[in-house]
């Protein structure tokens, strides 16, 4: 079984190469290739770049957010406090007045007479 083959000529050799590419279409494709991915690469760093701002200016109005509504809340604590202040300012007197009248009272045997006995 050994077939003998027939020598290929310069035009099959030709077609057959059609399909590659030379030396120089190879140079100007990796040229190519590279160019586009410094091109790329400079899109994805401004990209980037911007993606850093944005994150930056959306950080800082989070700050401003939480600030406020840090202040409000704390401006409502002291509104709520203020009322309860209002509501009891005048206990300590209060008390003092009740403490002075069980002293005096306490102390007045007059106001301790005996008490009527139930009859059963």
């Amino acid at each position: 079984m050994n077939e003998s083959r027939q020598p290929v000529t310069r035009e099959e050799l030709d077609v057959a190469l059609e399909r590659y590419m030379t030396k120089n279409e190879f140079g100007a494709f990796v040229q190519l290739f590279m160019k586009e991915q410094e091109r790329l690469a400079g899109n994805l760093s401004a990209m980037g770049e911007r993606l850093v701002g944005l994150i930056s200016a959306s950080e800082e109005r989070l700050r401003v957010d939480i600030g406020r509504a840090a202040r409000v809340a704390a401006e409502e604590h002291r509104r709520e406090l203020r009322v309860l202040d209002d509501r009891y300012r005048d206990l300590p007197g209060r008390v003092d007045a009740l403490e002075r009248g069980l002293r005096e009272h306490v102390e007045d045997a007059a106001a301790h007479g005996r008490r009527p006995r139930r009859r059963r």
